[in-house]
């Protein structure tokens, strides 16, 4: 669901910890593992499918190569084929809890609520003193559109380990969407600052929050942070949106919401920005329809809600303007016609 503000659900920690756990695998076998964990970390996904595919035609149980070659085809957006490689690697180690709680992260995003449960609750039941068990519970409480028992489970999650930015930044979006904006920001800002402010996603959802409170010069600083580092990504492109909005050069900032939601269609971030140029250039049925999807894309979303009817009141009464102008228009070619007789 990496909808609203690119809400961490995808925990890619990538951690191959249990490698070297197997019994002996034949050196063919572990020669292709070892050229496709390199061509993994190089980002050369494709060419690390295919040495794992001859690394499996040696030895299908080789659980250190399923491992990778799910977090690959998880790569390449071949998510079926992923679950099936993890399916394989919890048969083979059913304690490989890494691959548990992808399986669940997988099955949230294909919404099958029940399956992602059942990992999760062997995970916490087997580790329960990990935070990540505890962390992706509250995410699969957040699917459900249970905001307040996700925030409960991200509290759990810090109260077990502090230092990780996620749970806080989770709860920051939770406790915005309950109303709570002042601790909301609070929240998304302990997040920022254990990442050491490095993490651009945070920093986007600080600024949008920001800006939705009214809070708009601190919210364009960090908008024009972004943009300045982060030409294109989905939050580069929606900061610039945001920055060139604020400039009053609508026509540029629609082009930029547009290459956002071209790479990510679920970012509602760019809907909303893209309604508020939209009601600039008085295209209200436009920007009622931006503000649309932000429900339809996010059941927990509710800030377009208020937002689509201040639209609709604007729209009538733009309309009744127009026809009032034009209404004095036709009075005044009456008057000319009469005068000139």
């Amino acid at each position: 669901m990496r909808k609203l503000f690119s809400f961490s659900l995808i925990f890619l920690f990538v951690i191959l910890y249990f490698c070297n756990v197997q019994a002996q695998q034949t050196v063919g076998a572990r020669n292709k593992y070892k050229i496709a964990k390199n061509m993994f970390y190089s980002g050369m996904y494709q060419d690390a499918e295919k040495e794992l595919e001859g690394a499996l035609k040696i030895d299908g149980h080789y659980a250190d190569a399923l491992w990778l070659m799910g977090l690959t085809k998880m790569a390449l957006n071949k998510n079926e084929e992923a679950i099936e490689c993890f399916k394989r690697v919890t048969s083979e180690q059913p304690k490989h809890y890494p691959a548990r709680l992808y399986l669940a992260n997988l099955y949230m995003a294909l919404n099958q609520q029940e399956k992602a449960s059942e990992q999760i609750e062997y995970y916490i039941t087997n580790m329960p003193a990990d935070p990540n068990g505890h962390y992706a519970k509250g995410v699969l409480e957040y699917s459900k559109g249970n905001l307040t028992n996700a925030i409960k489970l991200w509290d759990k999650s810090i109260s077990l380990n502090k230092d990780l930015p996620y749970p806080h930044y989770n709860k920051g979006i939770a406790l915005f969407l309950l109303n709570n904006k002042d601790d909301a920001i609070k929240s998304i800002a302990k997040a920022l600052e254990l990442t050491s402010n490095t993490n651009n996603t945070y920093r986007f959802t600080l600024g949008y929050f920001k800006y939705l409170i009214d809070k708009k010069d601190e919210a364009m600083k960090e908008f024009k942070y972004i943009s300045d580092a982060e030409q294109e990504t989905v939050e580069g492109l929606t900061s610039s949106g945001f920055v060139l909005f604020n400039e009053e050069k609508y026509d540029e900032a629609l082009t930029k919401c547009d290459e956002a939601l071209k790479k990510n269609a679920e970012f509602t971030a760019s809907m909303m920005l893209k309604a508020y140029i939209l009601e600039k250039q008085n295209k209200y049925d436009k920007a009622i329809e931006a503000c649309s999807l932000i429900e339809k894309t996010d059941k927990n979303d509710k800030t377009a809600t208020k937002y689509i009817e201040e639209l609709k009141k604007e729209k009538i009464a733009y309309e009744e303007e127009l026809k009032r102008q034009e209404q004095e228009e036709v009075e005044v070619e009456e008057d000319t016609d009469e005068t000139g007789k």
